[in-house]
């Protein structure tokens, strides 16, 4: 009985070795692919290429800094867009509205307009 659960926790253990070694093949895969790429090499042909890839850690922290700063502004940026958008219109229209009433005021009361 022992026997049979050794060799199964021994197959599922290999089994999961080369998934893993897999995935860490294609994940290599990946990585050469990116790295080849024209517009990498000629970043990391600049100053602040051969720095980022002399310093990893610093270059991982400026990636997650960078991706998790994009949010929040986005979101800012679309507000501020969609703010502005809303008080153009909102203007035009209570100007449209203030003269529309206003022309109606001078007719009732057959005032002149200054």
């Amino acid at each position: 009985m022992q026997h049979s659960s050794s060799s199964s926790s021994s197959s599922s253990s290999s089994s999961s070795v080369t998934d893993i070694q897999q995935l860490w093949g294609s994940w290599t895969t990946i990585l050469k692919r990116f790295h080849d790429h024209p517009k990498v090499a000629q970043l990391k042909s600049t100053r602040l290429g051969q720095y980022l890839s002399s310093h990893p850690f610093f270059a991982l922290t400026v990636l997650l800094f960078s991706a998790l700063a994009a949010l929040p502004v986005g979101l800012f940026l679309s507000f501020a867009l969609v703010t502005c958008i809303m008080s153009a219109v909102g203007f035009v229209f209570f100007e449209g509205m203030c003269n529309h009433v206003k022309i109606n005021f001078l007719k009732y009361t057959h005032l002149t307009v200054l």
